[in-house]
């Protein structure tokens, strides 16, 4: 009865530590991704972006769309703010997939004045 019991426990355990593994493994690609993406000098934002988030797509079998407002050309942004952009989409794709567990996510993006 108690080797039985030991038994369950460390399936359990087991379990946990896959399931924590495999989530870390999750961190570590989407870290990787991310210092990938904007870390070439002369990068293009929005090709820097749809490419980002095509590879996002390919790892995570979440599927991604990017849908550019009207009004919005090729590289509208200044580069701080292009670089600031990328991050905060990033974060929230990370959250999108640790915490939605999102099958599609579509990213939009309006220009109007100075907000974005």
């Amino acid at each position: 009865m108690d080797s039985i019991r030991h038994n369950e426990k460390a399936e359990s355990l087991l379990k946990r530590l896959a399931e924590v593994a495999k989530e870390a493994h999750a961190d570590v690609r989407e870290s990787i991704l991310n210092l990938k993406a904007g870390s070439a000098q002369g990068w293009d934002f929005l090709t820097t972006l749809r490419r980002y988030l095509e590879e996002y797509q390919h790892y995570y079998e979440i599927h991604t769309e990017l849908v550019l407002k009207d009004g919005l050309k090729e590289n509208p942004f200044k580069p701080d703010t292009e670089v600031q952009l990328l991050r905060v989409i990033q974060e929230a794709m990370t959250n999108a997939r640790k915490h939605s567990r999102a099958h599609n996510v579509s990213v939009t993006m309006d220009k109007e004045g100075n907000w974005v």
